[in-house]
């Protein structure tokens, strides 16, 4: 929030006789406060500008009146906010003038908000098919635009609600920007505001209000219940899932859906692009022959492309890269039902990554690939396979690198290392090598961590954590599992319609359940930006 003005006035004249006409003070203007330093990066705010110097008080009448009090000193500069905070102190008000003897009249309170060098044109409203997203077009006269981002915030949260606020970079190509509102609650009213960078100079907007509409939500009865241990610290962001039916759907930490919008029948996987722009969903697909779809719907809901051309074999899973293509599974005609590792370009070009068969596996009688991840630190994939009892790791160019299975192999592979995987499903690899995967179609399914050690010539495998619910919950199909930011760990069930979410020792700190199931699903800490996996 930008800080508030100086408010002190310069007083006036020191009379030496007679009737006094006090001369008036200088107006202070206050520094603009500090902008917070963005959630997800964790750094501190940009200091606000110092306020104006206040005009010196003009001097006595003359035959009463002495020198006018010297103006009031503007404001000191805000000082920067702290690591994932909104707004930075406000800046000092300005001093007081030299005392005189009567005061002159006071000087105006300073203003807040951007510097006099630029200027803002906005409007806002909710897109018409998801009445949770705000749009806001936007434009600054602030020459050179190198950076710009939104920020808002929750107004009267209650004392419980965890989501408050997000906000994260936006587009500036262009002469006028669009920027979208997401993870707005239904039915709520937010403060939000523009901040655009040009070199050192940071302009920020006036604070303006969105009030949201009501769910609208497609076609569908979905309810979502939150059961949280108290003194537990959920962590806070979104999850991004599916209703394994006709349904995909972003929901905050607190159980709340802030977008929804329609999918393929029997959906599997949603999945934000890398940009924050279109959300990607396909149907599970789940046996060779079964008709498959991909769909791409923009964030605002008002742009949807079903059947995604060239992906109509896809099943189970997809990945988001960078410049916004996709990969994803794709079934062969070939009676073993191996798949083909597929990349999606946004022109449409798709590639052949590698065929997931015999030549990444060795030779078997039947393959069922099941899940994906890509990996931006060294441009990889990782691929599960059901039938396999394993996962692969593989390059962009599709040479396999490596292989953790139930059991390894002779060939083919340079590197194998075994460990507990029969009824593999999703997965998430973490950059020190941590691997945690569900493990479906056994009652109650487990959760399994294992740190895998990757030297130039070897893998090996160490089981480091494994969870129990210690009740008969399951899932059948998919599962999903994902290490979180904070060190908790999210458990997807996805057939018995159960979330969970452990502390880092393992403890419960909540519960989600739906009268749906869910697919698998993504924990993000904002809506902006890539993904976390």
């Amino acid at each position: 929030m930008a800080g508030s003005g100086g408010t002190s006035a310069g007083h006036g004249g020191d009379p030496t006789g007679g009737s006094t006409t006090g001369g008036s003070g200088g107006g202070a203007l206050g520094g603009t406060g500090g902008l917070g330093g963005s959630a997800e990066s964790g750094t501190g705010g940009v200091s606000g500008s110092s306020g104006a110097a206040g005009t010196d008080g003009s001097a006595g009448a003359d035959d009463t009146g002495g020198t006018g009090g010297a103006g009031a000193t503007g404001g000191g500069t805000g000082a920067g906010g702290s690591a994932g905070q909104t707004g930075g102190a406000a800046g000092a008000g300005g001093s007081a003038g030299e005392v005189g003897g009567s005061a002159g009249s006071g000087g105006s309170a300073g203003q807040t908000g951007t510097p006099e060098i630029c200027s803002f044109e906005i409007e806002d409203s909710l897109s018409p098919a998801i009445p949770t997203v705000g749009i806001v077009d936007w434009s600054a006269d602030l020459e050179g635009i190198s950076a710009a981002r939104i920020e808002f915030t929750l107004d009267d949260p209650a004392g419980d609600e965890i989501n408050r606020g997000s906000g994260g970079a936006i587009d500036i190509a262009g002469q006028t920007h669009r920027a979208l509102l997401l993870g707005l609650k239904a039915e709520r009213t937010y403060t939000y505001r523009i901040i655009a960078q040009s070199g050192d100079t940071v302009c920020v907007s006036a604070d303006r209000s969105l009030s949201t509409g009501a769910e609208g939500r497609p076609n569908i009865t979905h309810t979502v219940t939150r059961t949280a241990v108290d003194g537990a610290a959920p962590a806070p962001g979104f999850i991004v899932t599916t209703n394994y039916g006709f349904f995909a759907y972003v929901m905050d930490t607190d159980g709340d859906l802030v977008w929804w919008a329609s999918s393929p029948s029997s959906s599997s996987r949603a999945r934000m692009d890398w940009e924050g722009e279109q959300m990607w969903m396909l149907k599970v697909a789940g046996t060779q022959g079964s008709p498959g779809e991909v769909r791409r719907v923009s964030m605002d809901g008002t742009d949807v492309l079903e059947n995604v051309a060239g992906l109509e074999n896809a099943h189970h899973d997809l990945a988001v890269l960078p410049g916004g293509s996709v990969a994803t599974l794709t079934w062969t005609e070939e009676a073993s039902a191996a798949s083909e590792l597929v990349e999606r370009s946004p022109d449409g070009t798709v590639r052949t990554v590698v065929r997931l068969a015999d030549n990444v596996f060795g030779t078997r009688s039947s393959f069922h690939a099941n899940s994906i991840a890509y990996h931006a630190l060294d441009d990889t994939f990782t691929v599960g396979d059901l039938d396999v009892v394993g996962y692969a790791k593989l390059s962009r160019g599709g040479e396999l690198l490596w292989q953790f299975r139930g059991g390894c192999p002779t060939t083919p592979g340079p590197k194998c290392a075994s460990g507990d995987l029969l009824g593999n499903h999703g997965h998430h690899l973490l950059e020190d090598g941590t691997f945690l995967f569900f493990k479906a179609r056994q009652s109650p399914s487990i959760v399994y961590e294992y740190l895998l050690t990757e030297t130039a010539s070897s893998l090996s495998s160490t089981e480091i954590w494994s969870y129990d619910p210690g009740v008969t919950l399951a899932s059948y199909v998919l599962g999903d599992v994902q290490r979180l930011p904070n060190g908790n760990t999210l458990i997807v069930y996805s057939t018995d319609a159960e979330m969970r979410e452990l502390s880092p020792a393992g403890d419960l700190v909540q519960t989600i359940t739906s009268n749906n199931g869910f697919g698998y699903a993504d924990f993000r800490e904002t809506l902006y930006g890539p993904p976390p996996r």
